[in-house]
């Protein structure tokens, strides 16, 4: 008889085992389980010093927003092929949006790409938005006084270096010559 209370436990634990699983298939959004997005909606507007500032939009296949899944900013470029420069990342927070910064550095259309989802081997999807950027600041300024300056002087001042250093070569070596003649000892004619 000690066989029933321990089949009798043992059920309990795959019973309760078995229950929390469905609970968490059923309630799993409600308790935090993200959900994998479906769609990703971009769009821009315009901000100071040439900043765009980027709004993304994630929801899931039934259109509910999905919440702390990380939006991640690139911008397609043509540089040796077709690449992607990494901009920015952000969590979409309770309402499945995510903010992020950016500042062009060049004039032109720009293809922006805001992917989201990944996590744990799921699905990636992607939105797209294209801005015509005009007025893009540079992060490096030229200097307008000293280029012009080194580009007038950079190529005499440098052969005038080299025929420096060849003189200086041709010296050092006429003078070695001489002095090896010089210290050469006369023939012996004593007989």
């Amino acid at each position: 008889m000690t066989d029933g209370p321990s089949r009798t436990l043992g059920g309990r634990v795959l019973a309760a085992a078995a229950g929390a699983v469905v609970a968490l298939l059923l309630l799993g959004p409600a308790v935090g389980l993200a959900a994998d997005p479906a769609t990703v909606d971009l769009s821009a507007s315009a901000a100071k010093e040439g900043a765009w500032q980027l709004k993304a939009h994630v929801v899931d296949a039934a259109g509910e927003p999905v919440a702390g899944t990380e939006v991640h900013l690139s911008v397609a470029v043509d540089f040796l092929g077709q690449r992607r420069i990494f901009i920015d990342s952000a969590p979409t927070d309770v309402t499945g949006r995510a903010t992020l910064v950016y500042r062009p550095t060049w004039n032109g259309e720009h293809r922006l790409i805001a992917e989201a989802g990944g996590a744990d081997g799921g699905p990636v999807v992607a939105g797209q938005l294209t801005v015509d950027v005009t007025g893009a600041r540079s992060p490096v300024t030229p200097d307008t006084v000293a280029l012009p300056l080194m580009r007038a002087w950079a190529v005499p001042v440098a052969a005038l270096v080299v025929i420096s250093v060849w003189a200086t070569l041709g010296l050092v070596f006429l003078v070695a010559v001489v002095g090896i003649r010089r210290a050469r000892p006369m023939s012996d004619t004593r007989g």
